[in-house]
């Protein structure tokens, strides 16, 4: 099975073609890093600009309809942007800061990964390690999971 569903990559191609600034993290970029990791939605930090968000909403506009009014939310600093499970359709979070991370940081450590002969940007080994780390005990058992098979990728 693929890490990504087939609109998911669309998605992030169309982030990517509009310049948008972004990375994949969650349990989607422990599965791109190679971790056989099942996940629920789709997680992308972003950077937490006007002119980002708007190139992201734009971009997702031509494939994917947003459901909701949370765009006046999303575009002030700090909004993120929440689109739920819905039938076949996993959902996803736009965010701008996540426990351990920001796209400060994230952003320039990203890596380049290859889904389908696109490029992604996905968070680095050592932040999602950061990211779970961060959760002390409140960790949920598939964060530890999370923080035990990355450490596997980080000294493999």
């Amino acid at each position: 099975m693929a890490v990504l569903e087939k609109y998911e990559l669309e998605i992030l191609q169309c982030l990517v073609e509009s310049g948008v600034l972004f990375a994949v993290i969650g349990g989607a970029a422990i599965a791109l890093h190679g971790s056989n990791r099942d996940r629920g939605d789709l997680d992308v930090l972003i950077r937490d600009t006007l002119e980002n968000k708007e190139l992201l909403l734009d971009a997702i506009a031509h494939k994917h309809r947003l459901k909701g009014d949370n765009r006046a939310a999303f575009l002030k600093e700090g909004g993120m942007w929440r689109q739920p499970k819905q039938g076949g359709f996993r959902g996803f979070d736009f965010a701008v800061n996540v426990p351990g991370m920001n796209a400060t940081q994230v952003l320039p450590d990203a890596v380049a990964v290859d889904v389908g002969g696109f490029s992604i940007p996905v968070a680095s080994v050592t932040d999602l390690i950061r990211n779970k780390q961060s959760m002390g005990l409140d960790a949920a058992p598939i964060d530890l999971a999370d923080l035990t098979a990355l450490k596997t990728i980080y000294e493999g």
